[in-house]
């Protein structure tokens, strides 16, 4: 590897690093619990290690200079070049250890997802009674929303579906076998929860998370912050279902069902159900504790301080 390449690995890591850390603690100190407030901030961060860094790093080389180091920098990842642990360059070991990290929070995620994207369920029996069930639902959820009822999918096998593809309109896919054990509320918050998502584009938000993910594959900060990213889309949906059912209990109560009956359905399940069942029990408590609401003031002045603050400390950090 270059030189120049592993400055810019070390660099867009040091962002990374720095920007999560910051925005992470300003989260906490601020107590924030609207998943809106949250996504904002944790895009900001996402921001800096994916196009603010790429941006300093070839209009402004000099910040890489010995005598901006020397007499500017508040850090210089490349002093410690010259520094030897385990018979390397602590830089590149320190760098390797990093990326490795990453890697293993990518693959984490991706072996799962395309695990299961290899497995197309077939097509559920004809059911014209559980076709308009699931039908008039959505048509019903979807006034409040603003959204032109979705098209819908039954589809047939073991383990439990009900998820969403497309934008605005897009699709519904929904396992059969998932909806007959569901009491018809329950049906009702998860399709409330799939609904929300294509009310805001969460399936398109999705893949544009996985492919930053993957162009990114080698900074752990990127994909820390992705999968923050991604819990809070979730929490969105779960708070928007929530409100159009108004009884976030009977939400929590389909999420558990449908976990159950995954049990033992899903690709690398053994591996993954520890941090499965982790992420429901957050979800659960979330809906039984109180609702989110506007809980900060003057957001946007927020926004640009934390902008302006992150920007003029990573201008001195290389």
């Amino acid at each position: 590897m270059s030189e120049a390449a592993l400055a810019f690995l070390r660099e867009s890591i040091l962002h990374g690093l720095v920007a999560a850390g910051v925005v992470l603690t300003l989260l906490r100190l601020w107590r924030l619990r609207s998943p809106r407030l949250r996504l904002r901030l944790l895009l900001l961060a996402l921001g800096f290690p994916v196009l603010v860094q790429p941006l300093l790093f070839w209009l402004a080389p000099e910040r890489h200079g010995a005598v901006f180091s020397e007499d500017h920098a508040l850090f210089a990842s490349g002093r410690y070049a010259a520094l030897v642990l385990l018979g390397a360059r602590a830089d590149v070991a320190m760098s390797a250890f990093l990326v490795t990290l990453a890697l293993v929070l990518l693959l984490r995620d991706l072996l799962p997802l395309f695990a299961e994207r290899l497995e197309t369920p077939s097509a559920a029996p004809s059911d014209a009674v559980l076709d308009a069930q699931v039908s008039e639902t959505l048509a019903d959820l979807g006034g409040p929303l603003r959204l032109a009822a979705p098209r819908v999918r039954l589809v047939d096998g073991e383990a439990p579906d009900i998820s969403c593809t497309g934008q605005r309109r897009g699709e519904v896919v929904v396992s059969a076998s998932l909806a007959r054990a569901l009491e018809p509320q329950e049906l009702r918050a998860a399709l409330a929860h799939e609904l929300a998502h294509l009310r805001y584009g969460d399936p398109l938000w999705g893949w544009a998370l996985i492919g930053l993910r993957v162009l990114y594959f080698f900074n752990p900060a990127v994909q820390l912050l992705a999968r923050f990213v991604v819990r809070e889309i979730e929490y969105r949906a779960d708070d928007c279902a929530a409100a159009l059912v108004r009884e976030p209990s009977i939400l929590a109560t389909a999420l558990v069902k449908t976990y159950r009956r995954g049990l033992g359905h899903r690709r690398l399940g053994s591996l993954l159900e520890p941090w499965r069942l982790h992420a429901l029990e957050r979800r659960c408590r979330r809906l039984f504790g109180p609702a989110p609401g506007q809980e900060i003031a003057a957001e946007t002045l927020h926004l640009g301080a934390t902008a302006a603050g992150l920007a003029t400390l990573l201008l001195f950090v290389v």
